[in-house]
């Protein structure tokens, strides 16, 4: 892979909740009703304490990662530090990580490997006052595996300034004593983005002696194929300290199997919760690493960045700079690799979308393209504005094309060299206002001929989905839908007349097409209760509370205009998604269900 592989942009970015680094002084708990577990259960016959590691890599000629040293040390721990029940922090993190039921099981005691690499983070700033905790792994005799959040944040200034290595914690006791990291790193990718890029959301700690490591054991990183990882059987593990646990407990849950595997990500509902950044996630059968879990997206799903080629690379380059030593392999193409011809699963990702989604730009030539990078090499770009096709057989596409005023959906396919194929769509307003906007002028002029033609589509596209519906009494098997045909419906709008809305149609048919969206996909009711007449893609069994809807008139009757364009554009990316697989920004989205898979 090459070093621009990772940090594309995704929308899943912005349903991304860090799990976020907590406080470690959560109130104390005497005692905690969860089951308990040997930490000898974890694994099967094949892991082992101490996998074959090498000696330290050669200093690298381009470093791929910033390095801080910690320090100084303190000659006993401070105040908080395992020695003084936390007690007025509180947890930085308001997000629930848990699927109820809750199928999380104490680990303890914690002497033995592998609970005894499952590491305890205090985090503290320079003058030692604490920050946070967050959990990490040893994946080496000097070096654990953690969250690049848990070691350089904006919201901190910038670096931690020590953290202190306790593995195996067991509530107050630490039988394994514990250490002060001496360097800590993060990929480049991690503080050139500010810290909100995902893709990149690793870094390592790497302690002064391998004495600690030798006496606690470590496990084993594996780059394993998409096929391994797909496996129905995987059992992908997590172990670590959640917040909401007795204060320095360890628990362990998992799951059968991966909700979804990306390039660059591992989607699961494994029960995790806050405190529990950094944790690794490993394949239950061996211990094997594949993921660090970074994030969740609320009530859906749980993500950890997946560990491939690249991702190896960044640690072998890190441990070059460190001097530190970590265990790993590569799975073997022969063994349980990924997939041959006719795609392996992995889809394209768009790097870029030229102009942006929603751009306003000037009329005349104008320079419309995409670039987009997969698993394989991309071997063919494809793109459309209008009737007029451009082709290239790299992985960029880009033309000039002379645009007059409107507004023009272009729309992108990306194929790779496995058969894998991934399409997006986006509109793009051409015009001499830069305020101009797709349903309203630069003034906030209602474009009526825009807004009815928009809702009209939405309103048909959803009563055809929803119910076999047709709009001109014929069915129409290219589009998806959840019923049989069932006639034909009658014509909606208008909503706009001249520049006059309907208020109360407006506001009637946004507020039923949100609230059916948010049933569909999610199971979201709009009263609190199922709706099983409706199709959803969840169970309709267990409907998600309700939410409230942004206003899109104001006190006195007047549109407001940003409003009503963001829940337009909202309904039309998720459409396009749910129909046809048509990603709005070139990402994946996996938390959205779609037709067009």
């Amino acid at each position: 892979m090459s070093a621009t592989q990772r940090g594309v942009p995704r929308a899943v970015v912005a349903v991304l909740v860090f799990l976020m680094v907590v406080a470690s002084s959560v109130p104390a708990v005497a005692s905690d009703p969860g089951a308990e577990t040997d930490s000898l259960e974890w694994l099967g016959t094949e892991g082992v304490k101490h996998p074959p590691v090498g000696p330290p890599p050669p200093m690298p000629e381009e470093p791929f990662g910033y390095v801080h040293e910690l320090g100084p040390l303190p000659a006993e721990p401070p105040s908080g530090g395992g020695s003084t029940p936390p007690n007025d922090k509180q947890e930085q993190g308001d997000y629930q990580y848990v699927f109820p039921p809750d199928e999380r099981t104490r680990v303890t005691p914690t002497y033995d490997f592998p609970a005894s690499a499952v590491v305890f983070l205090e985090l503290y700033d320079s003058l030692m006052f604490e920050l946070g905790q967050c959990s990490g792994t040893f994946i080496g005799p000097d070096v654990i595996l953690t969250a690049a959040h848990c070691l350089w944040d904006p919201i901190w200034g910038g670096w931690i300034g020590n953290a202190r290595v306790v593995p195996g914690k067991d509530g107050w006791s630490e039988p394994h004593g514990y250490e002060y990291a001496s360097w800590a790193w993060v990929p480049s990718g991690w503080r050139n983005s500010l810290g909100t890029d995902p893709d990149w959301d690793w870094g390592l700690l790497k302690l002064p002696t391998r004495a600690l490591g030798n006496r606690v054991g470590w496990f084993q990183i594996g780059v394993l194929s998409t096929a391994s990882l797909r496996d129905p059987q995987f059992y992908p593990t997590i172990a670590g300290y959640p917040a909401d646990k007795p204060y320095g407990t360890m628990w362990l849950s998992f799951k059968q199997a991966f909700l979804g595997v990306e390039p660059f990500l591992l989607y699961h509902d494994i029960d995790v919760y806050d405190g529990q950044s950094g944790a690794a996630v490993w394949r239950r059968s061996d211990g094997v690493i594949v993921g660090v879990l970074i994030a969740e997206a609320p009530g859906r799903f749980n993500v950890a960045s997946r560990i491939d080629r690249e991702f190896l690379e960044r640690l072998l380059n890190a441990c070059g700079q460190l001097g530190c030593s970590i265990s790993y392999f590569v799975e073997s193409a022969g063994g349980s690799g990924g997939g041959g011809g006719g795609g392996n699963g992995i889809k394209p990702v768009f790097d870029s979308l030229t102009p942006g989604p929603f751009s306003v730009v000037a009329p005349g030539q104008i320079t419309i393209g995409a670039s987009a990078h997969s698993d394989s090499a991309v071997v063919s770009m494809t793109m459309l504005i209008g009737d007029r096709e451009f082709n290239s057989n790299t992985n960029t596409v880009s033309a000039q094309v002379d645009l007059p005023p409107g507004v023009y959906s272009v729309a992108a396919q990306a194929i790779d060299a496995d058969g894998d194929a991934f399409r997006a769509m986006w509109d793009i307003i051409v015009s001499t206002d830069p305020g101009e906007g797709q349903w309203f002028t630069a003034n906030g002029t209602p474009k009526a001929e825009q807004i009815n033609a928009t809702m009209r589509s939405l309103v048909e596209a959803f009563r055809w989905h929803l119910y076999g519906q047709s709009w001109d009494g014929a069915p129409h098997p290219d589009l998806p839908s959840h019923a049989s045909f069932a006639g034909t419906a009658t014509p909606p709008g208008p909503w706009v007349q001249g520049t006059q809305f309907d208020r109360a149609a407006t506001e009637a048919t946004l507020r039923s097409l949100v609230e059916a969206f948010r049933w569909h996909f999610w199971g979201i009711s709009w009263d609190g209760g199922p709706h099983c007449d409706l199709p959803t893609h969840v169970n309709c069994q267990a409907p998600q509370g309700q939410q409230g809807v942004s206003p899109w008139f104001d006190a006195n009757g007047a549109p407001i205009p940003g409003a009503i364009e963001a829940t337009l554009r909202s309904l039309v990316e998720a459409f396009r998604w749910h129909f046809w697989e048509f990603s709005w920004d070139g990402g994946h989205h996996p938390d959205l269900p779609t037709h067009g898979a």
